[in-house]
């Protein structure tokens, strides 16, 4: 990765000078990065820098992939049906959609299904559907039966652990069972167009000339205790049975959970209509997107979602270890630190503030009260309605942890702290 603290292109308002400066320390390697924020429903901060692709400049109007914190734009779509009646959370998920009643599922809510309780954290045969060229994917048919099909993981409801890939699937099931319309037309529709959002789920052909082409993680910037955890998760997805390796995703020989990068940077990737991570964007319009939320559902004078159904959303439904994980595993890293089933607290849809961990190795800043969602290499994005702040980062070189974005955070705190 080649190093670079390059300066920053954009706007910030009076009193947030720090904020550009933390972000002109931001090494983008060879790609590119933003980061904006919103405040009482203004823009307060809007930077970014570095390249697009080779030759190309990272531009006011580039957006890229968002991995997990697509995942944010998922919940939304529940919201607005929610709001209007359409969607019980408290309903079992068989209400709308009959056949998902299989294999011990019957009585799994809606509530589950959003709060990664649901158990079903893969599909039944992914390597009979899906290809790395964009096969299957679209069939949303064949993903449907196939998570019907799937045994859960535990008793729907009795434990949690993130639905890292299949999130995006079973709410995208609901809405196109409740609407008629796929997950990303609902999105556009009724979420990114009301707000004007330069979100998609499922990006259009139009828009790719502006997507950034990603990089992967260079082994350079990982530390000893990176690699160390990674090898330990590796050796409990080893086990097909594991919770780890049915949320992965297995295909092809390998994983869409370790293709990632290269499948939601290809062409094809990009256009998949999964919540779970292959949303594209930009930090502006995630930091509108929570900006909004954190002021109870209206921004620019557009009301999206009343302030019952933002608060219910963003209520605690569980806070319990990954089952993911087994109890009883403590893998001592190099620096001391211990990697153990980390503590998950989730709220519909959206990740709640919790304390920091070896594998969750962020919060959501000083108010307890912040939520969101970060993605795959770095992204980051939260609301706190304690402070009407909404903010969001984005970068096209993955990292290999969140620190960029927590450092951004704690500057914008800080001069918002004066």
């Amino acid at each position: 990765m080649t190093t670079s603290h390059q300066i920053s292109t954009g706007d910030l308002a009076p009193g947030f000078e720090a904020v550009r400066a933390a972000f002109d320390e931001v090494e983008v390697g060879e790609g590119g990065a933003a980061f904006s924020v919103y405040l009482d429903g203004h823009r307060v901060v809007d930077l970014w820098k570095g390249s697009m692709r080779a030759g190309q400049p990272w531009r006011e109007d580039t957006v890229t992939t968002l991995f997990s914190a697509s995942k944010a734009l998922g919940a939304a779509c529940a919201q607005v049906l929610q709001d209007r009646g359409r969607l019980d959370l408290d309903a079992p998920v068989t209400a709308y959609w009959p056949e998902f009643g299989q294999a011990g599922k019957e009585d799994t809510l809606v509530r589950h299904v959003l709060a990664h309780s649901s158990g079903v954290v893969g599909l039944s045969d992914p390597a009979s559907l899906l290809r790395f060229d964009g096969t299957g994917f679209d069939d949303h048919d064949a993903i449907a039966a196939q998570l019907a099909a799937a045994e859960p993981a535990w008793t729907p409801g009795t434990k949690s652990s993130y639905h890292a890939l299949t999130f995006g699937w079973l709410v995208g099931e609901l809405v196109r069972r409740i609407t008629g319309k796929t997950l990303g037309t609902f999105f556009h529709e009724e979420v990114a167009a009301p707000w004007g959002l330069d979100l998609w789920i499922g990006a259009p052909e139009r828009i790719h000339p502006r997507i950034a082409d990603l990089h992967p993680p260079a082994l350079t910037s990982m530390t000893e205790d990176d690699m160390a955890m990674g090898a330990a998760l590796a050796e409990l997805q080893s086990d097909p049975g594991s919770v780890l390796a049915r949320t992965a995703i297995p295909m092809e020989g390998s994983s869409l959970l370790a293709g990632a990068i290269g499948f939601f940077g290809s062409p094809a990737g990009r256009s998949v209509e999964n919540a779970s991570a292959g949303a594209v964007g930009s930090a502006r319009s995630l930091a509108k997107f929570y900006g909004g939320l954190s002021l109870g559902g209206e921004i620019d004078g557009v009301r999206l979602l009343s302030p019952k159904t933002v608060t219910a959303f963003a209520t605690e439904q569980s806070r319990r270890p990954s089952a993911a994980i087994p109890p009883d595993l403590v893998v001592t890293l190099p620096s001391g630190a211990e990697l153990r089933a980390p503590s998950e607290r989730w709220g519909l849809g959206y990740q709640l503030n919790e304390v920091a961990s070896p594998v969750l190795p962020y919060t959501m800043g000083p108010n307890p009260g912040a939520y969101g969602h970060p993605g795959m290499g770095g992204q980051f994005a939260l609301a706190d309605p304690d402070a009407g702040l909404g903010l969001g980062f984005v970068r096209s070189h993955a990292a290999s942890g969140f620190g960029d974005g927590q450092r951004l955070r704690d500057a914008v705190y800080a001069c918002l702290a004066g």
